[in-house]
């Protein structure tokens, strides 16, 4: 919620520095986002200096409280010691000049001291504006006569008076010792106009809107009021620049009113134009399957039964809560409308608009839960702005919904309250901050007290105990250690995941971690976050093939992965599975990892791993392999009883080449008691060899009994230079030489 500090000042009297309102909005109401005072801080000249290039020109050392800044002033009246308003890096000023880091005559300046001109507080002036030390403080935001400051406050969701001026207002208030300005006008014309000759309603005393609740549980309140003889144009510029400050896009009048009052009292308010609703009738009901309306924000959104719509005889106008229709619009041309204030049911708004993918200040307000009492104020507030800035005259608010309860009685023991905050309280002063927080508080030791409607997040005595302490401030409770307590330890559950995943790293597995939800399958979420997560995963693998795909752009190399995860099944049991894959590989190579792990793995594990044929894919002309297995098959007590034997061998380093490496292939045909790796070893020792891959190794009649063919991957280079074809070929026959020399090697066609 952003709050303008000019605008909050219309309900509450207080002149604090920016910068201590949010120290005081920090303490004892809710956590402030972010400050935006348009960049304007006031600094000290702490040095000044004539500028070596200029005769006119000053080089300044400014403190601005977190930094101390170099900038280059033309004012022929700045000295040493002086208080100035800096126009930071980033800030634009009045007139439209954006403050930008620059250097002039050769000397860097990172900000602008102001004039008065320069700030628009007067026309002319002939040097900067020198400020009064016992008004100012250096760091200070400064705001302009008819400047602002706008504060982003974080609302949580048992706070939703903190979306409105007068919540806020009421709050601060009390932090202040303020009484704030809580009653608004409320007053507009009753017309006296009959019903049209069409037999449509005109507005008028007496004439109202009817209305027909079918969803009688989703909507506690719904009210409506019709005004006529409105004239849509665009608002005046006062109520403009408030909506801008929110963050809200300026429509026109009518529209602007129901957003500002939204902002002003937190509740939220729709306009129809009347002469678009059939029947001069509002039905309140649940949308048919399938049912489409084409909103305000410019989308076709295909509703369910679940949804709760307002609606004419004939079709869907708006989504309740969230989005008005276009067809019912008020636009250039309207001359009646009907203005709804309702409560409808916090969860039904809520679950549409995740179903729907959108959310609107509208539908966060009644997300968060609002009480129905606040209808009445917002449609009479804006009935008195839209008859004042629209003209027109009113007719009778038409009602109705369902009974709403009344807050409740919480017991509350002052001795309680002591062992909750740590602090000891007197019953009198305990009455006084409830009784200005609008709680009605009855009794002495042990209290009765009713929390005001705008605050149904108040429950229990500990929910008390919280206002108690946010209005006293935290900062007066004192700080006692805590108790020693001794360290955890793993379960046998997490040693063995834990020794799984020493295991498989050691053995060349990267771990990856995978969303637990998918956009199908069987095990549905009641509440998804989004559209394509609605499923619980039955298993690892799919989730995992999308960041195998990721990777396979980034490594021409095999690679192995493992993820340990918990899998859902739609017989709600959770089990943890291990899934091992490799990329890049044969299915011998992969079996072959994954049995050098396997003494921790079962009988029934290492058969299943033995049986990979049928279960390989190809992507990309890369093989992938899988194996995922359920960790419930494993023992924890085979963690004291197994060794894990990890083959150690010697690294030597090579420095990565710093010209480009020239890449042959070589298969050659070899005793098949010839090792690979005695092959590799004697490659690597010609002269320009870089490194060696082997891919491929056969066993066949088409080369012979007793003989093997091995295939390579060869890198060539040179340290100073690149390579050329010829001496690529060179260094390639000798390789070859080698090889024959060496092992009575034959190349292969």
């Amino acid at each position: 919620m952003k709050i303008s500090v000019n605008w909050l000042k219309d309900y509450l009297d207080f002149n604090l520095p920016v910068e201590k309102l949010v120290d005081k909005i920090n303490l004892h109401m809710t956590e402030v986002e972010s400050v935006d005072v348009g960049g304007l801080i006031v600094g000290k000249v702490l040095k000044k200096e004539k500028h070596p290039n200029a005769d006119r020109l000053s080089l300044c050392q400014v403190d601005v409280g977190k930094e101390t800044l170099s900038i280059v002033c033309g004012g022929p009246n700045v000295d040493k010691d002086q208080l100035v308003v800096v126009a930071t890096v980033g800030t634009t000023l009045p007139g439209g000049l954006q403050i930008k880091e620059a250097e002039i005559r050769g000397e860097k300046s990172c900000g602008m001291i102001c004039s008065e001109a320069e700030l628009e507080l007067s026309r002319e002036s002939e040097g900067i504006l020198v400020l009064p030390e016992d008004k100012y403080e250096i760091g200070q935001s400064f705001s302009l006569k008819d400047g602002d400051a706008v504060i982003e406050l974080k609302v949580l969701a048992n706070r939703p008076d903190y979306l409105s001026y007068l919540g806020v207002a009421r709050d601060l208030g009390v932090v202040l010792g303020k009484e704030a300005k809580l009653d608004i006008d409320v007053n507009y014309p009753i017309g006296k106009v009959k019903p049209s000759s069409s037999g449509a309603a005109g507005a008028g005393r007496g004439v109202k809107v009817e209305i027909d609740v079918s969803a009688k549980k989703e909507v506690p309140r719904y009210q409506a009021l019709p005004i006529s003889g409105v004239k849509v144009a665009p608002s005046p510029d006062w109520l403009q620049k408030r909506l801008i400050s929110a963050g809200l896009r300026p429509i026109n009048n009518v529209a602007d009113i129901t957003n500002y009052v939204m902002l002003e009292t937190g509740q939220p308010l729709h306009a129809f134009d009347r002469s678009k609703i059939g029947g001069d009738k509002i039905i309140i009901r649940k949308a048919k399957a399938g049912e489409p309306l084409v909103g305000l924000d410019g989308g076709t959104h295909k509703l369910s039964r679940d949804d709760l719509v307002i609606a004419d005889g004939k079709r869907a106008m708006a989504v309740a809560g969230i989005v008005g229709g276009e067809g019912s619009s008020v636009q250039d041309g309207t001359k009646e409308i009907v203005l709804e204030s309702a409560n409808f049911d916090f969860a039904t708004v809520r679950r549409t608009t995740q179903r729907i993918g959108l959310r609107t200040d509208s539908s966060t307000r009644f997300e968060k839960g609002l009480s129905p009492v606040s209808t009445e104020l917002a449609i009479k507030r804006a009935a008195h702005l839209i008859t004042k800035l629209a003209g027109g005259e009113a007719g009778n608010i038409s009602e109705a919904g369902n009974k709403w309860p009344k807050q409740k009685s919480i017991n509350v023991e002052i001795a309680n309250l002591e062992k909750l905050l740590g602090l000891k309280l007197k019953s009198k002063d305990v009455k006084d901050i409830l009784k200005v927080l609008d709680f009605t508080v009855s009794g002495d030791k042990e209290l009765s007290v009713i929390p005001p409607y705008f605050r149904g997040d108040v429950t229990g005595e500990a929910d008390v105990a919280e206002e108690i302490l946010r209005i006293i401030g935290i900062d007066k409770v004192k700080p006692v250690a805590l108790p020693k307590v001794k360290a955890g330890q793993r379960s046998d559950k997490q040693k063995l995941i834990y020794g799984l995943k020493n295991a498989l790293t050691a053995n060349g597995f990267e771990e990856i971690y995978t969303r637990s939800f998918t956009p199908e399958g069987r095990v549905e979420l009641a509440n998804p976050l989004t559209q394509d997560q609605r499923f619980l995963r039955t298993n690892l693998w799919s989730n995992a093939l999308e960041n195998i795909v990721q990777n396979l752009g980034f490594s021409e190399s095999p690679f192995l992965l493992f993820e340990i995860g918990e899998i859902y099944s739609d017989k709600n049991e959770v089990t943890n599975h291990c899934l091992l894959t490799g990329v890049g590989m044969s299915e011998k190579d992969f079996r072959g990892v994954v049995e050098s792990v396997g003494k921790l793995l079962t009988k029934n594990i290492k058969n299943e791993a033995k049986s990979l044929a049928g279960r390989g894919r190809n992507i990309q002309a890369k093989s992938l392999w899988a194996l995922e297995f359920d960790l419930g098959e494993l023992r924890p007590d085979m963690l004291n009883k197994t060794e894990f034997k990890i083959s150690m061998q010697k690294v030597e380093y090579k420095p990565l080449p710093k010209y480009p490496v020239t890449k042959f292939d070589l298969a050659i045909i070899v005793g098949d008691k010839v090792k690979a790796d005695d092959v590799s070893k004697e490659i690597e020792k010609v002269e320009g060899v870089y490194g060696t891959e082997l891919f491929d190794e056969y066993a066949g009649p088409s080369i012979g009994k007793g003989n093997k063919s091995l295939a390579f991957h060869l890198e060539y280079f040179r340290r100073d230079r690149t390579l050329t074809t010829d001496e690529a070929q060179k260094i390639h026959a000798a390789v070859i030489k080698v090889l024959e020399k060496k092992f009575g090697a034959k190349v292969r066609d």
